[in-house]
């Protein structure tokens, strides 16, 4: 078990390192291991004596899930900016290649 929570703690800071230039990818793939870690280390039944021992590194690393939580939310919140523009630009597109069929015309006459 303390192998498994100081992978989780070397994961962990190879990608706070980064956290300012990281990539959705790099993102989802640090969360893809970090959960198949911390699903691993479920999966121990520690004794109490092993819980006391880890329960401080542990907290340290939830600690820091606020972290990549802000990164979650900044990379939501500009695919939502950018689906919008994505919609509004389809919207002005739509209007202005209408293709409708007219039941009728009308014509201006001079009097």
């Amino acid at each position: 078990m303390d192998r498994l929570i100081t992978e989780l703690e070397e994961l962990t800071a190879e990608c706070l390192e980064g956290i300012e230039t990281i990539s959705v990818e790099q993102l989802t793939a640090y969360v893809e291991k970090r959960s198949a870690l911390v699903d691993s280390i479920l999966s121990h039944f520690p004794s109490p004596a092993e819980k006391a021992e880890f329960q401080p590194r542990i907290a340290l690393l939830i600690s820091l899930d606020s972290v990549f939580l802000d990164k979650m939310h900044h990379f939501r919140n500009e695919a939502s900016e950018n689906l919008a523009k994505f919609d509004a630009g389809r919207m002005q597109r739509n209007a202005y290649d209408r293709n409708d069929a007219y039941e009728s015309f009308f014509f201006d006459k001079r009097k």
